[in-house]
Order: C-alpha cells, then sequence, then structure tokens
C-alpha cells in the first residue's frame, strides 16, 4: 500500500513562489518524475512543500473499512501506518471524510473542536519562547484563516506535532464510539491463533480504549502475557527480564501449530487435584459454574504485580507474593459487589494501578471490573466483580482473581489534598446525573418542597425546568395555606403581562429526584405551571451543553 514517507528534496523554487499551481512545487515534480511516490508533506532544505494525500491510499483505506469494518485491526494498521509520517489538519479532514459517514463525521469534528480548546488552554501554560504559545484553535483545525494546506505545512515543527496529535486523537475516539468495544482484558490468544495476530487484536483494542502512550504500552505488554495461550506463556516465562513485545513476538513466532495443539491437549488432560485450594470451602453456596471446573473456581489467580522498568525489585518484592481476597464473598445477584483484597495503599513511589482481573478468572465465570488505584489512595484495595452465571457464586477468602499493573501518571496533580481511604466516588461530587433529552415534551421533573417547622413540613410539585426564568415561581393554588408569605416588592414580568406576586417569609429547600437541594424563597402567584428558574438550577449544578 503507498503510504507517505519522508523525502529530503533540495528545493530550487524561490522562497516568494514555494507551491505552483499545481500543488506541488518543482522539487516536488521533479521526484515524481522518477517514479517516487508522492506524499503531502515534502520536507526540503529552505521550506516544506504539500502535496495531497495519494488518491490510492485513500481508495485503499475505504476498501480496508468496508472489507474488515471500522474499528478492525486492519483499520488500525492502516491509521497508524498514515500518522508514522507528517499529517496537516487537511490531511486529517481528509482521512475523517474517507472514514466516517455524515452523522459519525459531524460527532469527529465536534470532538477535535474539543480537544483543540483544551490544547490550546495548556499552552498558556508553556514557556515565552515555545511556538505552541500563540497557536489558536483554527490553526490547530486548519479551519478560519488557515484552511490552506500549503499553509499548514509550514507551520512549526512542534505546532505541526500538536496539530497531528490533536487531529488523530478525534479520529480514534470517533471510531470508538462509532464501533462497539471489546473489553481489552477479555481478549485472549486462541490455541493455534498466531502470537502475532493475537497481539494485533489486543493492540487495536487498546489503541482505542487507552490514550496515553506510556500506560498504552504497559497495559499492552501485561495483558499479552496474561491472555496468551499454554504454548506461547511457556515460552514467554523462560525469556530474562521483562521481555518486550518485540521479544514476545519474536520468540513465539517459532512455535508451529502442531506444537500448540499438543501441548493443549496435553494441558486439557491434567488432572485439577493440584490446583485445590481448600475444596469444601464453598458446599455452603451451591456453585454456579459446572462441577468440571469448581475446583478451578476456588484457586482462580492471585493478584500480582507487574514491575515497570525503573523500579526497584526489592520495592515491589514482598506486595508481590501473595495478594487474593480479604475475606469470603457471596455473590448473590447480577450486581456489582466490592471484594476485599490483600493488598493495601499507598502503593509507594508515587505509582497508581490498573486493577484487573486475570484471564483464568474471566473464562471461569469471575468478572473483575477494570479500576484505576490513586497514588494517594491509603487503605484497603478493594476489586469490583460480578458473574455471568446464574448466582449465587461463592468467593472464598484466599481466592486470587486480579492483578495491579502499576504506572506513573505524567499529569500534575492540580490541587494538594490527599485522598485517604477514600474511594468509589471519594474525587469528588458524584459525575453521573439525570440527563434530560430535549424532545417536544416540556422537560419537568418531580420534586419535594420543605420548609422547616411549617405544618405540613413537605409537599411535592412538579414543575418545568425554565432556564429563562430568572426566580423560581410556584402555583399559588399548590402553596400550602399554613406556609407565611408576604407581599413582593416587585412585580414578576414575561407570564403573558405583569403580576403581582408573593415571596416566602421563610427559607424553602427545593430538593430534585437525585437529592441535590437548593435553598432559595420562592416567589408565589397565580400561574398554571410550577417554574424551576435559574436560582434552583444553579444550586443543583445543571449546565446545558452538547458533549454528553
Amino acid at each position: 500500500m503507498p503510504f507517505r514517507r519522508w523525502w529530503l528534496v533540495p528545493s530550487r523554487v524561490p522562497a516568494s513562489d514555494p507551491v505552483g499551481s499545481t500543488g506541488q512545487d518543482r522539487a516536488g515534480a521533479a521526484a515524481s518524475s522518477e517514479g517516487l511516490q508522492a506524499f503531502p508533506v515534502l520536507q526540503g532544505v529552505t521550506h516544506n512543500t504539500y502535496q495531497p494525500l495519494a488518491w490510492q491510499a485513500l481508495s485503499e483505506l475505504r476498501d480496508a473499512v468496508g472489507k474488515y469494518g471500522l474499528g478492525s485491526a486492519e483499520v488500525m494498521q492502516v491509521l497508524r501506518s498514515f500518522n508514522a509520517s507528517l499529517l496537516t489538519p487537511f490531511d486529517i479532514r481528509s482521512l475523517a471524510r474517507a472514514l466516517f459517514p455524515p452523522v459519525e463525521y459531524d460527532f469527529f469534528e465536534n470532538k477535535w473542536t474539543q480537544l483543540a480548546v483544551r490544547a490550546v488552554e495548556r499552552n498558556t501554560t508553556l514557556g515565552p519562547g515555545d511556538p505552541r504559545r500563540m497557536v489558536n484553535i483554527d490553526m490547530l483545525m486548519g479551519t478560519g484563516n488557515y484552511t490552506r494546506a500549503e499553509g499548514q505545512a509550514g507551520y512549526e515543527p512542534l505546532v505541526q506535532e500538536q496539530c497531528q496529535q490533536t487531529g488523530m486523537a478525534a479520529l480514534v475516539q470517533t471510531l470508538q464510539l462509532a464501533t462497539p468495544q471489546q473489553p481489552f482484558a477479555t481478549i485472549v490468544q486462541g490455541v493455534d491463533e498466531p502470537f502475532l495476530c493475537f497481539a494485533g487484536r489486543l493492540t487495536a483494542a487498546v489503541e482505542k480504549q487507552v490514550s496515553d502512550p506510556a500506560a498504552r504500552k504497559l497495559m499492552i505488554q501485561s495483558v499479552a502475557q496474561g491472555n496468551c495461550n499454554a504454548a506461547c506463556k511457556r515460552i514467554i516465562e523462560a525469556l530474562p527480564g521483562e521481555p518486550s513485545m518485540s521479544d514476545m513476538v519474536g520468540a513465539c513466532a517459532k512455535i508451529s501449530p502442531s506444537s500448540q495443539q499438543v501441548l493443549a491437549v496435553h494441558t486439557a488432560v491434567q488432572p485439577a487435584v493440584a490446583t485445590i485450594v481448600q475444596p469444601t470451602v464453598a458446599t455452603a453456596v451451591q456453585p454456579a459454574v459446572p462441577a468440571a471446573v469448581q475446583p478451578a473456581v476456588a484457586a482462580a489467580v492471585q493478584p500480582a504485580w507487574v514491575v515497570p522498568q525503573g523500579v526497584q525489585q526489592q520495592q515491589w518484592g514482598a506486595r508481590a507474593r501473595k495478594k487474593q481476597s480479604a475475606e469470603s464473598v457471596v455473590i448473590d445477584s447480577d450486581k456489582i459487589h466490592k471484594v476485599p483484597l490483600d493488598a493495601f495503599g499507598p502503593l509507594g513511589d508515587g505509582m497508581s494501578a490498573f486493577l484487573m482481573g486475570r484471564s483464568s478468572a474471566t473464562i471461569q465465570g469471575i468478572i473483575v471490573h477494570l479500576g484505576l488505584i490513586d497514588a494517594d489512595f491509603s487503605g484497603q484495595i478493594h476489586a469490583m466483580v460480578s458473574t455471568p452465571t446464574p448466582p449465587p457464586l461463592t468467593i472464598p477468602k484466599g481466592t486470587r482473581i486480579a492483578q495491579l499493573v502499576p504506572f506513573k501518571s505524567s499529569v500534575s496533580r492540580t490541587e494538594d489534598r490527599s485522598r485517604g481511604d477514600g474511594g468509589f466516588g471519594s474525587t469528588g461530587p458524584p459525575q453521573v446525573r439525570w440527563t434530560a433529552v430535549l424532545t417536544k415534551d416540556r422537560p419537568e421533573t418531580l420534586c419535594t418542597v420543605s420548609m422547616v417547622g411549617a405544618t405540613p413540613s413537605e409537599i411535592h410539585l412538579r414543575g418545568l425546568l425554565d432556564t429563562g426564568a430568572d426566580v423560581s415561581i410556584l402555583s399559588l393554588a399548590a402553596w400550602p395555606p399554613q406556609w407565611p408569605l408576604t407581599l413582593a416588592k416587585t412585580s414578576i414580568s414575561g407570564l403573558g403581562g405583569t403580576k403581582q406576586c408573593y415571596v416566602s417569609r421563610n427559607p424553602v429547600a427545593i430538593t430534585n429526584p437525585e437529592g441535590q437541594t437548593a435553598i432559595i424563597w420562592p416567589h408565589v402567584t397565580e400561574i398554571p405551571q410550577n417554574l424551576w428558574g435559574r436560582d434552583v438550577l444553579a444550586a443543583w449544578g445543571v449546565r446545558l451543553g452538547t458533549d454528553f
């Protein structure tokens, strides 16, 4: 497939006319005449020149989407090849048009704008000599006064790099939302599947779900070791030190399919006696797995530390030996259960960690949901566990189900605050709220209205969420007669005219279905519909947007 490369082309074109009328300079034309592939940005001695993306390359990208699917490993490999060379915003937009239908393309543009806004905000913290401080959103996206691809090719190298990173991030995130995602922890190498094919599927899934390059590399390496088949696992375990993905691919490439099948049969007929751990512990509750795998459930997988390069082994060695469930847990429903582990924070050396299940636990019906252990967390670590099999299911004390993959965050802290032993939402107020989708129906919600010391102490009123109302206005007919009112000093306009209103003498609490409360002195008048105004909406933290 003809993709772009770097060609060092000595320029002979005057600086006042770097690009000809055809969109390519004479040096580029000379290169093309000699049979070299024409690529968008050619780096010259005095200036960069631009040539459009090869039509054949875009055509083959569309063919790959039609043949393998939008989120397939093959399409990700094509994009990876494009991304290996310099891309201008014009090029990235061309790739997006080749990939996405209209609806997905609109989402891509919106996502690109969001990422560009964040990049511009981050650039304000850079040093005064950094050219990215002068970058605006139009430059990053190739819009406004920066639509010409030839001009984009002349950006400073750091600016070009940021343009490409921002645009490709929007492209990949749109791919992620446009295609169903398989949790990468559940990707397992087949018995006779080549390790290279397995690594390709795993890499494609992780690339769409983990944005940080360092964390992505560590995650791919860890999951590949844990989820490979028995033949590859034995070879990888024999490799010295911490083998890289290249080391693993090279070592496993020597395995023939026949040897994999022989080893799989040998493993399948081995007795399970060696893996039995406390076989009588689970008899109190009927296991929810077939009898053939019951002994293996009790010996799922021990949480293990994967030690990254640069961290001394003795710092982690004591914790890497025995990390297991600290008490017996019965999964008696299809909900997610918290299982305490024999592991505690802080992890040390400023390290955070991903908490994820081991492949053998997943195969046996124990699903450990991906979690994040912050560097400032202190206390016992818990795993979030569920089962796809009909409950009940007992996880005995000492069961080994998860692993911690440590990493060091490259993002600085925004505030000097210790998390302590808080977890599962302790970062701040709940971030999952009700969302009202705008339709032809009016956006209404039922709230609890209460007044301390009054009779009745509370009532329930349904009202319209009205962002155009400065204050909340309640119907006089729904207002309890015993709740004191006083004549408002100002009138209310916009209710089909100007009306005289009353105001509550005492503060009133307005609580929405999510438990958020606003304390206000509501206005009361003759009105057929209660209105929850901006005074209440602001106190609830309501915000309008399109990025939900």
